[in-house]
């Protein structure tokens, strides 16, 4: 699968449904938290029972939601807003290289 099938599936990632097992990760659970030190935000996404660890770094979040720019919740609230897109370039990540992290950047969004 690629190209338009792999993005129509990765859009479903917060959907009810599950995506394709060809990408097999999903994305259930809806916490992320933000790392200070790192300047990064932390989600989790799920290939059948085992945890992978996803970060996206802070520019990459203000690559997408340059007009809400500020630290802390204000950064959680354009995490949150871009979710979906987030999510489907999390999703493309992880079918390139199914490694248990990796860290999403802005060129990841280009």
């Amino acid at each position: 699968m690629h190209g338009a099938a792999i993005e129509r599936k990765a859009a479903q990632c917060f959907g009810t449904g599950m995506i394709d097992t060809a990408m097999a990760v999903e994305f259930p659970n809806h916490s992320r938290s933000y790392d200070e030190s790192r300047q990064r935000i932390r989600f989790s996404g799920y290939d059948g029972t085992r945890e992978i660890h996803m970060f996206i770094e802070e520019a990459a979040v203000w690559l997408l939601d340059a007009g809400k720019r500020s630290a802390g919740a204000g950064l959680l609230a354009a995490f949150d807003h871009h979710r979906e897109r987030i999510c489907k370039a999390a999703a493309i990540a992880y079918g390139r290289n199914r490694e248990g992290y990796f860290t999403l950047t802005a060129k990841d969004f280009g």
